[in-house]
């Protein structure tokens, strides 16, 4: 548990620095200076380019996850299985780029009428496609390692630090259009080569011949088969997750996706610890199901699970009672997306109460089932989409968003306690609810407050910044005094002490 919370806890904190980041300029400092329609188009171009880079991939990633423990005695097992991916990946990547060359027009032409923006740049998205790939699998090579701190710093932080800086030369007029877009492109490229240097010179990636993995491996079909079911998934649930923001360009425009993903970035913000404590997790439940160890994996699924909840109700409860003032931060035109914000939060928060439900399955021996849940899910959200997004705008994007993560997640879990008796509900997490919906319940009685006379912008932080004190005030010492979770009155104690600050603790005590 100790590498679980240290690379668990250094992951989040770059998690939301990059978060913080990205909020502050993307959210609320770049509309002010471009237009949304040139924020839809850099969210297109990374939408249509993250849905792709899925395809080459080919599950590779996945089998490297779960396979890699009965590898790591063989370091030539491991650096022929690096030979076979690259190889693999490169040959599926040139045959992806040249159907994008072949069907071209159709593309084009789903985006003409509402987003001929993009239609000039489209051959952009092959370099930033084939960057995708490839950070994709060293990321899953740094997660083998147990070492996801520094690819989370080059996709949070590093690439939005770069992004930032291309925005700014373009809204002060340092390049031109055609440039601000190649430039994104070259964004991407310096991720990769960063993160590929890492890989090498730290965690000491090599590359083998992949005869070795081919014609030496007893479980060549068994890996093969659960990479192509991982493929399916995988494949499922990027384009469920992402389905919007291909779609709303078409139906809406690129302003319209702009509006949209605002609020959906800020609702976002309640998955980043999940995100860093189920990538770090995945190894750990791999070892625990190889060794038939079902107890510690319900003992990781029972901890994970309460403390993550305690932490997306706490943000939950912070971008509720702030959704007003969060607007009053942006142009008028943005402030329609403010259900979006409300829709999408609440969604996240549902999507957190129900644990680690896919990496339970996905590293289990009971995963084939999941391709079914990841498809049905799929097609759901594109024909809910298809209906909604006509008739309601994006809020119907952020309405069937959040019907689809409830059934989703009704059939993950139903699945999980039949096959493997474990569920990631508590009474604890009726308490937390309570504590949420009272905090934001008195907060919403408190009037907007004029701390300066004629700054709108000003007032709008100050009343955030009181607005979460006193919701920080409201949550904690509530949250602390029912005892709802052992490791965050420890963590509590840790900080009122002050030992978590002048090193008197150990890591694994965290």
């Amino acid at each position: 548990m100790g590498i679980l919370k240290r690379q668990s806890l250094k992951s989040s904190v770059v998690n939301y620095i990059g978060a913080f980041l990205g909020v502050v300029f993307f959210n609320f400092i770049f509309p002010h200076l471009i237009s949304a329609e040139y924020l839809g188009l850099i969210g297109l171009i990374q939408y249509l380019t993250l849905i792709l880079a899925c395809l080459p991939t080919l599950g590779l990633t996945h089998i490297l996850i779960r396979f890699f423990s009965t590898w790591k005695e063989n370091h030539k097992h491991l650096a022929s299985f690096n030979g076979f991916s690259i190889i693999t990946i490169l040959i599926a990547t040139f045959v992806l780029l040249i159907l994008l060359l072949v069907f071209k027009s159709p593309i084009v032409h789903f985006y003409q009428t509402r987003s001929s923006l993009f239609l000039p740049y489209y051959y952009i998205i092959f370099p930033i496609l084939i960057c995708q790939v490839f950070l994709q699998y060293l990321e899953g090579f740094s997660m083998i390692k147990h070492r996801i701190t520094a690819p989370t710093f080059v996709r949070e932080i590093l690439l939005r630090v770069l992004l930032i800086v291309v925005v700014y030369l373009f809204a002060y007029e340092f390049i031109s259009e055609a440039n601000f877009v190649n430039s994104i492109g070259i964004t991407y490229l310096v991720a990769f080569l960063v993160l590929a240097f890492y890989a090498i010179k730290i965690l000491h990636l090599s590359v083998r011949s992949p005869k070795l993995y081919l014609k030496q491996n007893p479980l060549l079909k068994s890996e093969l088969a659960y990479g192509a079911s991982m493929f399916l998934i995988v494949i499922f649930l990027v384009v469920q997750n992402m389905i919007d923001g291909i779609m709303i360009p078409s139906y809406l425009g690129l302003a319209e996706l702009a509006i949209y993903l605002r609020p959906l970035v800020v609702a976002q913000m309640i998955l980043i610890p999940y995100r860093a404590i189920a990538g770090i997790s995945i190894p750990l439940m791999r070892e625990s199901f190889a060794n038939q160890d079902i107890v510690k994996v319900r003992e990781l699924n029972k901890s994970i699970s309460i403390n993550l909840f305690i932490i997306g109700t706490f943000l939950f409860t912070i971008i509720m009672v702030n959704g007003v003032n969060f607007f009053k931060l942006l142009p008028l035109e943005y402030s329609k997306g403010i259900y979006v914000l409300y829709i999408v939060a609440f969604a996240r928060l549902i999507d957190m109460s129900f644990g680690l439900n896919t990496e339970i399955i996905y590293t289990s021996n009971h995963y084939k089932p999941m391709i079914w849940f990841a498809g049905i899910a799929c097609l759901l959200n594109i024909v809910l989409n298809a209906m909604l997004i006509p008739r309601f705008g994006a809020i119907g994007s952020a309405i069937s968003l959040a019907a689809v993560v409830v059934i989703f997640n009704l059939m993950k879990s139903i699945f999980i306690y039949k096959s493997l008796q474990m569920h990631s509900f508590s009474f604890n997490q009726l308490k937390l609810l309570t504590i949420a919906l009272i905090t934001i319940a008195t907060l919403y009685f408190i009037p907007y407050i004029s701390f300066i006379n004629n700054h709108m912008f000003a007032n709008a932080l100050a009343n955030i910044a009181f607005k979460t004190f006193i919701a920080c005030l409201l949550f904690i010492f509530p949250l602390y005094h029912l005892q709802i979770s052992r490791d965050f009155n420890e963590f509590f104690k840790l900080v009122i002490s002050g030992k978590i600050f002048k090193g008197g603790h150990r890591m694994d005590n965290l």
